[in-house]
C-alpha cells in the first residue's frame, strides 16, 4: 500500500515534469481500462521512454524490464526495484526474467515490454522475438497495448513530445514468435 502511495507520488512528479519540460501530449488514455492488466507494448527511442509510458499509463502495478548493467550502482538499482524495474540479462535467454515476466502477467499485473529489445538506431524497426515467446506462453492471455513515443530522441532540443496510447488487442491467428512481434510493431507504427 505504502510502496504504491509513494510509486503514484513518483508517477505525478514526472507528469508535471514532462508537461512543463517537453509539453507531452498524451492521446488515447481512454484505451486503458483500470480492471485490466496489458502487455505495453512501445518502439523505444530514448531512456525516457519508460518513465514517461509509467507516468501517464495511470497503472501503478506496471512492471519494467531494464538491462542488468542497470543495476551494477546499488543505489541506481535499489530506486530501479522500487519503481517496479527487473533486471534482464540481454543478448541470452534469461530465465529468471522470463520467470518473473509470466509472475507479473499471470497475477493481473502489466509490463512494459519494447518489441525492438533495445534503443531503436535508425528509421527502421527491427522485431525481436521476446514479445511473440512471452505472449504464446501466457497461459492466459491479457491483451496488448500498443503505445508509440515520439521525439523522446530529441530531448537535449526541447521537442515537444507526443504519447499515444492504442487501442488494446489479441493476437489469435498467428503462432511464429518473430511474425508476433512485427504485427504489434506495425500496430505501433500505425498509431496517429
Amino acid at each position: 500500500m505504502f510502496r504504491n502511495f509513494i510509486y503514484a507520488l513518483i508517477q505525478l512528479f514526472f507528469r508535471i515534469f514532462f508537461r512543463i519540460f517537453f509539453r507531452v501530449e498524451v492521446v488515447g488514455l481512454e484505451n486503458i481500462n483500470s480492471d485490466s492488466n496489458y502487455i505495453f507494448a512501445s518502439n523505444h527511442l530514448s531512456n525516457l521512454d519508460p518513465p514517461l509510458i509509467g507516468s501517464f499509463s495511470k497503472r501503478t502495478n506496471l512492471y519494467y524490464f531494464a538491462k542488468e548493467e542497470l543495476f551494477k550502482n546499488k543505489i541506481f538499482g535499489a530506486i530501479l526495484l522500487f519503481v517496479k524495474a527487473f533486471p534482464v540479462k540481454r543478448g541470452t535467454a534469461d530465465v529468471d526474467a522470463m520467470r518473473k515476466v509470466f509472475d507479473i502477467l499471470e497475477t493481473n499485473n502489466s509490463l512494459l515490454i519494447f518489441p525492438e529489445g533495445t534503443r531503436r538506431r535508425n528509421n527502421k524497426f527491427t522485431p525481436k522475438k521476446g514479445l511473440g515467446f512471452i505472449y504464446m506462453n501466457l497461459q492466459k492471455k491479457c491483451p496488448i497495448l500498443p503505445v508509440k513515443v515520439i521525439n523522446t530522441d530529441k530531448f537535449l532540443k526541447f521537442k515537444k513530445i507526443k504519447l499515444i496510447f492504442g487501442e488494446p488487442f489479441f493476437i489469435n491467428d498467428e503462432k511464429d514468435y518473430f511474425e508476433i512481434s512485427k504485427k504489434v510493431l506495425n500496430k505501433i507504427e500505425n498509431l496517429k
